[in-house]
């Protein structure tokens, strides 16, 4: 914007086109979504790896399950903003039918168990 008011002061002429700056927009926009999920995975590996140096430590959790053809178990802790998709092979101390839609999660303690965040493969005790 800078350039384009600086070319407008000089000659009384924009320095871009409204087709280049709708461009450049559209560039930025795909650049800051990239940036947002690199931010994203960036922050839950770190949350996987503080899980994995806190093993055996108790969270309020909420657990739910997916709705679709393949349904997958979903764990949120709160206290870490962190929601994982857990196989049904990662969670103890639960029926897996027993676990309510993610509309409708229920309100558990969940003690992390393993957790390798390089993988994501996670076990959790549900108490």
């Amino acid at each position: 914007m800078q350039r384009q008011i600086m070319s407008f002061l000089l000659t009384g002429k924009p320095q871009y086109s409204q087709t280049d700056l709708w461009a450049r927009a559209l560039a930025i926009e795909d650049m800051t979504r990239r940036i947002q999920r690199l931010e994203s995975r960036a922050d839950f590996y770190w949350k996987c790896v503080y899980l994995s140096q806190h093993l055996g430590e108790t969270y309020a959790a909420q657990i739910g399950r997916s709705q679709g053809y393949n349904p997958r178990i979903i764990l949120y802790l709160s206290e870490l903003d962190l929601r994982l998709f857990v196989p049904p092979s990662g969670i103890e101390g639960i029926e897996e039918k027993t676990i309510p839609p993610h509309y409708s999660p229920k309100e558990v303690q969940a003690v992390c168990l393993a957790m390798e965040a390089d993988k994501a493969a996670m076990r959790f005790k549900i108490i």
